[in-house]
């Protein structure tokens, strides 16, 4: 619980001493509290513990946003696949503002679709990465780590459900997993079709970041390998 007390500390400490109001747990705030009661001269008595956190299990970080180009293909990741009716969702970018202005429409789009915009030109992809420690999103139960160049499919054949995604992972207990990527620098797409694979889930010894969901214990294994020294992000794949 968080209260804003009065400047006014002699009120404070005269309220405190009062036997009467300590069983009552008031408070002197300047203001009420969700869940609170506003009393007399701006007395709060708590009468339930409101809910805090996050309002969704999982998160999406986008990462990260630079050229203008390409934020109409996040938008439409927001809109289609991390909904956000399911997933709390973050942005970085490191475009200065005449790169990626505030007032781009895509980047509007993805504010109003309830996704927090990190601009710091400064940072690059690796940087951003330790923006997101364990103790801070431990709370989700997944973690997507999305670039800015990827196009989902959301009909068709190659429809990505990110939700049946998840229930592979708690299925066939897996801590991290990627859909199949058209264009990676490895091959794995060609190499699923040559194996008469690609309806199956494959067991890899390397993913190259496109889309990877990461459950909490693997994210917190990852974070664990971030350094300062990669800021470009080489070798985290």
């Amino acid at each position: 619980r968080v209260f804003c007390f009065s400047a006014n500390k002699n009120y404070y400490s005269n309220l405190r001493a009062d036997p009467v109001l300590t069983e009552e747990q008031h408070y002197l705030a300047l203001f009420s509290p969700e869940g609170g009661t506003t009393l007399s001269e701006g007395l709060v008595t708590v009468t339930d513990k409101p809910e805090v956190g996050a309002s969704n299990k999982n998160l999406v970080a986008f990462n990260a946003l630079g050229r203008a180009n390409k934020v109409p293909l996040v938008e439409h990741a927001r809109r289609s696949v991390f909904i956000p009716d399911e997933w709390d969702c973050v942005a970085f970018t490191f475009a200065e503002e005449d790169q990626l202005p505030d007032d781009d429409q895509h980047l509007v789009n993805l504010k109003e679709l309830n996704c927090t915009i990190i601009r710091t030109p400064s940072n690059f992809w690796g940087d951003f990465l330790h923006f997101l420690p364990p103790t801070f999103v431990n709370h989700y139960e997944y973690v997507a780590l999305v670039l800015d160049d990827i196009f989902f499919p959301v009909q068709g054949d190659d429809i990505v459900n990110v939700t049946k995604l998840i229930q592979n992972m708690q299925i066939h207990n897996i801590d991290v997993i990627q859909p199949g990527i058209v264009g990676d620098t490895h091959g794995y797409i060609q190499k699923g079709i040559d194996n008469n694979l690609t309806q199956c889930i494959a067991e890899v010894h390397f993913i190259e970041t496109y889309v990877q969901l990461f459950n909490s214990a693997a994210w917190e294994c990852f974070y664990k390998m971030l350094h300062y020294s990669g800021s470009r992000g080489w070798c985290y794949d």
